[in-house]
């Protein structure tokens, strides 16, 4: 399982993060298989969303439509700012269309003082790929 090709959000979490996903990969002969992602979120701004607000592109997201079919439907017209967490996510469980588990991600954030993260740890576990494990280090200016 490298990407997916279709997502949409079903539900999003009291501070309106996507929280509920629905995923399509489209296999190499056409087959579609669907999995449904739950994302859990830490209580840290996404610091991120902050620079991008201050710079302005918040506003701009808030003001853009977007629509994901050939054929325009209002109910596929998504604002772009709805897909943007304003929280860190610290988890991600995908499941396929029996429910059983395929991936779970994990994600550790250190934080400075400022909230910031320092570093964040991401944990995969997957069917397809095993066990992976990853850190990441940020710095700003």
């Amino acid at each position: 399982m490298d990407a997916f090709e279709i997502g949409e959000v079903l539900s999003y979490d009291s501070n309106n993060n996507p929280s509920v996903l629905s995923l399509v990969e489209e296999e190499f002969d056409g087959t579609l298989t669907f999995y449904e992602a739950t994302i859990t979120y830490d209580s840290e701004p996404n610091p991120t969303f902050y620079t991008l607000q201050a710079a302005g592109i918040i506003e701009v997201l808030d003001q853009t439509e977007l629509s994901f079919s050939m054929i325009p439907d209002p109910a596929e017209i998504v604002l772009a700012r709805m897909l943007y967490p304003l929280n860190n996510p610290n988890g991600m469980v995908i499941r396929d269309e029996s429910g059983a588990v395929v991936v779970t991600m994990s994600i550790n954030h250190v934080y400075n003082d400022d909230d910031y993260p320092t570093s964040s740890t991401v944990t995969i576990d997957s069917t397809d790929d095993g066990a992976s494990a990853y850190v990441l280090t940020y710095t700003y200016r």
